[in-house]
């Protein structure tokens, strides 16, 4: 059903070629959310926050994306801070990196990608009608046609040899 909509099959190709683009970046992405989940496991092993928030690191992955997404920041990154503001420096670090530094660079690179590509779908649809129109052209040469004027008169088309 998807793939019977001519501008569904081109939006999903579309999609598919910008995020060969962003491939590299988005590793970025998840080696900064693998060095923050060990960073906060670790930092937080054994404090009240750290089993509630960081108890395995599969759990710590989770919130941290959460974390980066803005999903629910406030209950991840304060509640550490009550105890000490030494707590909010990892925070800071990871929102800085995260939020200033590497969606910049995903939005960024989607954009660009998704600009060049369509830029060369623009000027291959240009290129496709240019040639159907000279293809037309050429066909209305060979044949003689003939044309009534805006006045009713007759003008013959003569062909250009």
């Amino acid at each position: 059903l998807v793939f019977t909509n001519k501008s569904v099959r081109m939006a999903l190709r579309h999609i598919r070629n910008t995020l060969v683009h962003v491939a590299d970046i988005a590793v970025l992405v998840v080696l900064l959310l693998l060095f923050a989940t060990v960073v906060c496991v670790i930092a937080f092993e054994g404090t009240p926050e750290g089993k509630r928030f960081f108890p395995t690191p599969m759990v710590a992955l989770v919130m941290l994306w959460t974390c980066l997404t803005t999903a629910n920041m406030p209950d991840i990154m304060l509640a550490p801070q009550t105890t000490s503001m030494v707590w909010t420096a990892p925070f800071v670090a990871f929102m800085f990196v995260g939020y200033f530094l590497l969606l910049s660079f995903v939005l960024a690179s989607v954009y660009n990608a998704y600009r060049t590509q369509f830029k060369r779908e623009i000027v291959v649809r240009h290129t496709a009608r240019t040639d159907q129109m000279l293809l037309a052209f050429r066909v209305l040469r060979r044949v003689k046609v003939k044309v009534i004027g805006a006045r009713g008169r007759r003008y013959r088309h003569r062909s250009v040899s």
